[in-house]
Formats: C-alpha cells, sequence, structure tokens
C-alpha cells in the first residue's frame, strides 16, 4: 500500500523474507492458517529424495527457527513440507513430500504438513488410469512405492490436483490420478482404488 497516493496492489505467494524495504510503502499480509506438522528428525527433502525443489542452496533463506520455517510454508500454497537445518537455521521448502523416500542426513529434520483427511469409497480389484476412470499424476517411473494405503491416501490429500488413488499393496506402490469416474475404472485383481 501507497499511502501518500492510497494506491493498492494485490499479490499472491508472498513471502515476507523477501520483500524489498522501500520507505513510505506498507505491506500487509494476511494471516495463513497455522497447519499441524508431522517431523522426520534426521532427514533431508530435495529432488530424487521425496520432495521437488521450491528453493535451492543459493534461495533458502537462513538465521530462522523450526517455527519461523514452518510458517514460511504455511504462507506458501505450493509448500508441502520443510527441510530444516538447526545448524544454521536453513530452511529448505519443497512439495510433493513422500517420507518413505527422504534421505536419511543427521543434523536435518523435515517437517511435512499434515493433509486434513479426506472421505475415501474404496473400490477393491480396480484400477484408474488414462482412459479408464481416471488422468494421471503420476506414471509408472514415478509413482511411489513402499507406501500403506494410508499413506497412498494421506498423498492424494496432500496434492490439491488429486482425486483419488489406485494402490498396489504388493508392492506399495500408489499412484494419484485425477477427473476419476468410478463406472470406468479397470477391473484389475490385487490393485485396489480410493
Amino acid at each position: 500500500f501507497w499511502p501518500h497516493k492510497g494506491k493498492c496492489w494485490r499479490r499472491s505467494a508472498c513471502v515476507p523474507l523477501e520483500f524489498d524495504h522501500i520507505d513510505g510503502f506498507d505491506t500487509y499480509v494476511k494471516k495463513a492458517a497455522k497447519s499441524d506438522y508431522a517431523v522426520y528428525k534426521g532427514t533431508s527433502s530435495y529432488s530424487g529424495r521425496g520432495g521437488v525443489e521450491i528453493d535451492s542452496d543459493h534461495t533458502a533463506p537462513i538465521g530462522l527457527t523450526a517455527t519461523a520455517c514452518k510458517v514460511l510454508c504455511d504462507a506458501d500454497a505450493a509448500c508441502d513440507c520443510v527441510t530444516f537445518w538447526p545448524h544454521k537455521g536453513k530452511c529448505w521448502r519443497r512439495n510433493g513430500c513422500v517420507p518413505s523416500q527422504f534421505d536419511r542426513i543427521d543434523g536435518f529434520d523435515t517437517y511435512v504438513k499434515k493433509a486434513a483427511k479426506s472421505d475415501y469409497a474404496v473400490y477393491k480389484g480396480t484400477s484408474s488410469y488414462s482412459g479408464r476412470g481416471g488422468v494421471e499424476i503420476d506414471s509408472d517411473h514415478t509413482a511411489p512405492i513402499g507406501l500403506t494405503a494410508t499413506a497412498c491416501k494421506v498423498l492424494c490429500d496432500a496434492d490439491a490436483a488429486c482425486d483419488c488413488v489406485t494402490f498396489w499393496p504388493h508392492k506399495g506402490k500408489c499412484w494419484r490420478r485425477n477427473g476419476c469416474v468410478p463406472s470406468q475404472f479397470d477391473r484389475i485383481d490385487g490393485f485396489d482404488t480410493y
């Protein structure tokens, strides 16, 4: 806001730590809803290890507390988790977070937003994919493995684009889908779609 002229600019995805300091201008930020986080001690999330990087080593802020790091994540709709290095107070925002794939590194902690739980109907013996009641978010190459059905549903809850998941209990493999139409799911024994 520029009080001198009464001029107001609206912005989204605000990161207060990155604001420019200019005399005569004021910036007002909505308080983000405070998320609840699960902590994974001794872990780090980055591309190829359970996360997609929002911050790089060069852009990640330093000098933060763990609480400030989580507040930074809360202020960013794309942020699903943060990796925090207490030694330097360094905070890396991530999305697409899959805790089972985090790297084990002493001295780092990863905080994952706990998603609001959705109610899921289960369609036993079915699979959803392109042409069969769903649009693929995950491919056979990108779908995580080693998950439980609950973790698979949490992964979907954390992704605004996800409407359903196909889960293969034998491998713990989880494919996220959107545009889900249960009447069009493929019938395949050993798979379940939620």
